[in-house]
């Protein structure tokens, strides 16, 4: 008999009571399986697998399954099925299990409890040793970063009950074994998370806490040296603010020859530029610059020719900004800094006075509110330091600006699209929304406004792994958003025609052309809309012209499976040859996690392949079989017919076995 465990007792009272009558009636199937003849035991396996899903919904449930896999193996749960025998499982399928359909990702997760008993000497298996299991699973984790340090996605949205228990599994496998081995893994994922200079820093700073607590032994000397360069980034420096100190290091920079602040800025600025991260030193350092040796501040910020002679332009008013918005808990606002002296933004007479006005700015109730849900993070600044910290990471670090965990990758789009091309506008409705409560948009003749207070948006309940101009204006923007679908709702083409102009800009080309349905399920003439891309965007079929403008494209999101996930807003930025040779897609993805796996060996990448900082790429036909509309301008359309159709069919057929399967397509 199973049910007559001598921890029952102690299990039971660590559990609520729903999941109590959970267990009792989990043990009561774990019996009846181990009673079974090896014939019938498949008859209680999806009683099992049910129970221990709900189970496994919470860290205690988990750790009682995993209590029981023993009794579970033994009694034959993997009978009979792909799973029974440990030493034929493969590290790299473990990731479709876990994010499979039905009954997969219980089954999975199963095995990976059972391979962790294994691997503690809790349950032994002729067939893999103690070694082998730990091998398995540290393989496992490598394979699975995302899913260990989990990140918003849109997957992950769309999915989090399943996403947080994967999580759940492997927080429980990296506290079973060594994190050591992965420490290679580890450092690379964090690098890459920089590379992409999001204005959030937290996540990679947390990943650099964890790399700090990796055991050093068998660690290979160039990530021990990786791990002490990241971690100098942001807690300390350099050698002297290491020594000093936060709360000494501003008094030693008084004692400073001039020489050797200079070497004190230039190494603040290595850093910066290197991790993309700030540090609060890095703050102290600006402070003390623009109090007393103003003329280091661009060698501090590593700025380039053209930040340079911004700044001169501009000394005094640099200097009231960083009175204003940079301090030790805002210090992310030195890499916005940097980014928006060297695109020479304050020498523009609409950034400089929106920036001056928002120093003066009183903020209303509300908006006071949306900014204070940052005060934990910042609990000695002020809202409106908070706010103009942000704005100036909003408008130095356009493609940095993130959508968090929120389902709201059009305003997030549109915050980067105006930071790129519109920063007045951006101003402009950063600060109507603070002062006055409303942002306004003209429709054709309409005139729309969001004004205070808003009720029943996502806005409203923001995830807060945002900046702060975001967590001011998603909200006004959603309202927005949905006001101009509704007022191209009943037009007979796809409303985002008429509604992206709108929102983002007459720059965006009036020419618009969809190749599906979300609400019929119906694909039309997706030969024809690829020949249109290739003809508009593929440089060696419209006359070899380079984009001018970014364009707001929509892509069918999928998963590792290639299986449809829903729509996505993103922004083609360019179309360009990577440093191989490879002709590219070049796209800002709102969601900062350009590192997406989407089946059919489609992966976006962040770097190394020609990548700026923010953009993801993904070659041309891979992103084409991803795509389901886009803007064009009609008088800039190449030869549709000089396409070649090995081309269009083989993206097409990209795009039918993987988002289209469930689809009906028409015309090709």
């Amino acid at each position: 008999m199973i049910t007559g465990s001598a921890n029952t007792q102690t299990e039971m009272e660590i559990l609520n009571a729903r999941q109590r009558r959970q267990y009792e009636q989990f043990l009561v199937e774990l019996d009846n399986l181990h009673q079974a003849a090896p014939f019938a035991k498949p008859r209680y396996h999806m009683q099992i697998f049910r129970l221990s899903g709900e189970l496994m919904e919470s860290e205690e449930g988990l750790e009682i399954v995993l209590g029981k896999i023993s009794d579970l193996t033994n009694a034959g749960i993997f009978h009979g099925g792909p799973w029974e025998n440990p030493a034929n499982l493969l590290p790299h399928l473990v990731r479709y299990g876990l994010l499979g359909e039905t009954i997969y990702p219980i089954v999975e997760s199963l095995s990976e409890l059972r391979m962790i008993a294994i691997a503690t000497g809790k349950l032994d298996d002729p067939r893999i040793n103690r070694s082998e299991a730990k091998n398995f699973l540290r393989e496992v984790c490598v394979q699975n970063l995302d899913l260990l340090f989990l990140q918003e996605t849109e997957e992950s949205r769309l999915r989090p009950k399943l996403y947080k228990r994967a999580n759940r599994l492997f927080r429980l496998i990296s506290s079973t074994i060594s994190l050591s081995g992965i420490a290679t893994n580890l450092v690379e994922e964090i690098t890459l998370l920089c590379a992409q200079r999001p204005i959030r820093t937290r996540r990679a700073e947390r990943l650099i806490k964890l790399a700090e607590e990796l055991p050093d032994e068998k660690m290979d000397e160039s990530v021990l040296s990786s791990i002490e360069k990241l971690k100098k980034s942001v807690y300390y420096v350099s050698e002297a603010s290491e020594k000093a100190g936060d709360a000494d290091y501003y008094s030693l920079l008084s004692k400073m020859s001039s020489d050797d602040l200079q070497k004190e800025a230039e190494i603040f600025a290595t850093s910066l530029l290197n991790s993309g991260i700030s540090s609060p030193l890095h703050a102290l350092l600006l402070n003390f610059l623009a109090s007393n040796n103003y003329n280091l501040i661009p060698v501090a910020l590593g700025l380039n020719e053209f930040g340079i002679a911004d700044f001169s332009l501009n000394t005094d008013f640099v200097r009231q900004l960083i009175k204003n918005a940079v301090t030790t808990e805002t210090a992310n606002s030195v890499l916005g800094l940097h980014g928006l002296l060297n695109r020479g933004l304050l020498s523009r007479s609409e950034v400089r006075g929106g920036l001056s006005r928002l120093i003066r700015v009183e903020l209303t109730k509300e908006s006071e509110e949306r900014i204070l849900v940052f005060r934990p993070f910042a609990p000695k600044s002020s809202t409106r330091t908070i706010l103009i910290s942000g704005t100036i990471c909003a408008l130095g670090l356009p493609l940095g600006i993130g959508q968090g965990n929120n389902p709201t990758c059009q305003s997030a789009r549109g915050l980067s699209l105006w930071s790129l091309h519109a920063p007045g506008l951006l101003l402009r409705m950063i600060l109507t929304a603070a002062r006055d409560g409303e942002v306004m948009l003209n429709f054709e003749t309409q005139k729309l406004i969001s004004k205070e207070p808003l009720q029943g948006l996502y806005g409203n309940q923001l995830d807060l792994d945002i900046d702060p101009v975001s967590a001011l204006l998603v909200p006004h923007l959603d309202s927005l958003y949905a006001q101009l679908m509704s007022a191209a709702a009943a037009r007979y083409d796809d409303p985002h025609k008429w509604v992206n102009p709108a929102m983002y800009g007459r720059w965006v080309p009036g020419e618009f052309i969809s190749t599906f349905s979300l609400s019929t399920q119906k694909v039309f003439q997706h030969n024809e809309f690829i020949r249109r891309f290739y003809s508009t965007h593929h440089p060696e079929f419209n006359g070899n012209l380079e984009m001018i403008y970014p364009n707001p494209v929509g892509l069918i999101i999928t998963d590792v499976h290639g299986q449809m996930l829903g729509l996505h807003a993103v922004t083609l930025l360019r179309i360009a040859h990577s440093p191989q040779g490879e002709l590219r897609a070049y796209f800002y993805n709102p969601n900062n996690e350009g590192r997406q796996r989407w089946g059919q060996e489609i992966a976006p990448t962040v770097s190394g392949h020609g990548e700026v900082p923010g953009e993801s790429s993904l070659p041309i036909h891979q992103f084409a079989s991803r795509l389901y509309a886009f803007h064009y301008d009609k008088h800039e359309v190449g030869d549709e017919k000089s396409v070649p159709d090995s081309i269009v069919n083989s993206i097409s057929r990209m795009a039918k076995e993987s988002w289209g399967k469930s689809c009906v397509w028409l015309d090709g």
